[in-house]
C-alpha cells in the first residue's frame, strides 16, 4: 500500500487519489489492529475452530487486500492518464462498497478478539 500511495504522489493529485489515500491510510490502521489480535492468538492457548475460522478469514482478507493494491500499482505503472481518466474513480468506489475491506477487518479482528476474550 505504500509503494502505490508513494506513486500516486508523484502525480497531479485529484480528489478520487485523496480518497483512495485516505482509504488506503485508514485500512492500514485496520491492518494494525488486526495484526495485535493476531498476535495475541498466537500466544493464546486456543485452537478452537472459531479461532481457526477467524485466522482463515483474516489470513484470506490479507492475501486479498494484497491483489488489489497490486492490481492498483499495475495500473500506476501502465499509464497514468489512464489511471486519472478512467480507473481511480471505479477503483475507490470497489474499495468503499464492494470489497469493503476496512468493515471485513475490523469485523473478523472484533471476532478474534471476543473469542480470545479480549
Amino acid at each position: 500500500m505504500q509503494a502505490a500511495m508513494a506513486e500516486l504522489s508523484e502525480k497531479r493529485v485529484t480528489l478520487e487519489e485523496k480518497m483512495i489515500t485516505n482509504y488506503f491510510q485508514g485500512l492500514i490502521e485496520k491492518l494494525q489492529s488486526a495484526k495485535q489480535a493476531l498476535g495475541a492468538a498466537g500466544t493464546a492457548d486456543d485452537s478452537s475452530p472459531q479461532t481457526e475460522e477467524c485466522l482463515v478469514t483474516l489470513n484470506a482478507l490479507v492475501k486479498e487486500v494484497d491483489e488489489t493494491v497490486n492490481e492498483l500499482l499495475h495500473k500506476i505503472a501502465y499509464n497514468l492518464n489512464y489511471l486519472e481518466q478512467y480507473y481511480e474513480h471505479d477503483f475507490y468506489d470497489r474499495l468503499a462498497y464492494e470489497l469493503r475491506y476496512e468493515e471485513r477487518l475490523e469485523d473478523a479482528t472484533r471476532a478474534l478478539k471476543t473469542i480470545l476474550g479480549r
